[in-house]
């Protein structure tokens, strides 16, 4: 496969064509229109929505002027382009890596790293339109360098399933003008793809030289005879390979039914036995169901007890409490009445006291005495006064 570099075909025209000025929302690029109307052919014939490019899911939606109408949605046509450029760049020997849920600004970086080995002319401009989102400018930039690329006609594309070079497979492949006339019933008035206007002159003249020779009606007899013969054949070996099944089938059919009857037999019985067991099951299930009905209802029963029993032990703790704290009053009273009638401090105190009070009635009795005697001596006349005293 020729890989010869494109870069002497794309000079300054493919930036400045591409950026041209837009026109009105629904104006028509008429410079881009025959090669769109190519583009779509070839998109048809081939399966662009392979799982090597990426995947187009608005592919049905395409019209031959998709391409160049400014208020169409961008989005398929600019998928569309970028798989094919990828392609083509591939088989120029680039190598890149894209995944069909890959966005369109993570294949246009891709792109635009892999055309920097080209050297174009004023690629910087390119680049910075291709990096505008997915609108009408970035599939302009990527229409004119994919139509500068393939009419280089120095490409060979697989007559179909576009090849990634790392999977390793191998697909038989034809130049551009021979895939394009192999295809020119599927490719409609449009098939010279990728031919110039000269290359279109002659496939028609070639065709109206073929109408207009006289040997074209026994050769289009001879084709219609030999196409019936072909299908008789073909019917008749149908017919015979049915005829042969047929046999077959009316040998098997006696012991496929003696096979199905006894297979009826086993699943009948097994199925009288998984009937009997299901019973038994139900009945089981419903024993243990009405078993769990009654525990249920006693354990709500002793649940609803338990609570009583909780507010009784509550209310006897309160009691226990407060008759706690009474008794623990009175104890103190007592030993305070205890302590104070065992105390002998007093009875010491009246017993000194007592004492003391003796002691002083023994003094005054005995002064009362002596005051007596005294008294006694003065009122008797024979006493003399030195007697008194003495």
């Amino acid at each position: 496969m020729a890989t010869t570099d494109p870069s002497s075909r794309m000079g300054s025209s493919t930036t400045s064509s591409a950026l041209r000025p837009v026109g009105s929302a629904s104006q028509v690029d008429l410079d881009a229109v025959g090669h769109s109307e190519r583009i779509y052919n070839l998109v048809s014939l081939v399966n662009s929505c392979d799982e090597k490019l990426l995947d187009c899911r608005d592919l049905k939606r395409l019209t031959r002027y998709s391409f160049c109408l400014h208020e169409e949605p961008a989005w398929p046509q600019l998928q569309l382009y970028q798989s094919w450029v990828v392609h083509i760049l591939r088989l120029l020997g680039k190598e890149i890596e894209i995944r069909k849920d890959d966005d369109p600004v993570a294949v246009t970086e891709a792109i635009v790293d892999s055309l920097q080995g080209f050297h174009f002319g004023g690629i910087e401009v390119s680049v910075s339109s291709l990096r505008k989102g997915w609108g009408y400018i970035p599939c302009k930039v990527l229409h004119e360098l994919l139509k500068e690329l393939v009419t280089g006609r120095a490409l060979q594309l697989p007559t179909y399933d576009p090849c990634n070079r790392k999977c390793g497979a191998t697909h038989s492949v034809e130049s551009i003008e021979d895939f394009a006339e192999s295809h020119e019933a599927d490719l409609g008035a449009h098939s010279g793809f990728f031919s110039s206007d000269s290359d279109d002159g002659e496939i028609e003249a070639r065709r109206a030289e073929d109408l207009n020779e006289p040997e074209a009606a026994p050769a289009a007899s001879a084709l219609n005879k030999m196409s019936r013969t072909f299908a008789q054949d073909q019917w008749k070996g149908e017919v015979e390979q049915t005829l042969e099944f047929k046999k077959t089938f009316d040998e098997q059919l006696p012991s496929l039914c003696h096979a199905f009857k006894q297979l009826h037999e086993e699943l009948q019985e097994m199925l009288t036995k998984v009937e009997t067991r299901e019973k038994w099951i139900e009945q089981k299930f419903s024993h243990i169901i009405s078993d769990h009905g009654e525990v249920h209802q006693e354990l709500v029963n002793q649940t609803k007890r338990r609570q009583k029993l909780v507010v009784q032990l509550e209310d006897l703790q309160t009691k226990q409490a407060v008759t706690q704290e009474a008794c623990d009053r009175s104890s103190k009273l007592l030993q305070d009445k205890c302590n104070r009638a065992t105390d002998a401090r007093p009875i010491q105190e009246l017993t000194k006291t007592l004492t003391t009070l003796r002691k002083e009635i023994k003094q005054m009795e005995l002064r009362s005495g002596v005051l007596q005697h005294t008294s006694f001596r003065v009122r008797t006349p024979s006493t003399s006064p030195v007697q008194i005293l003495c």
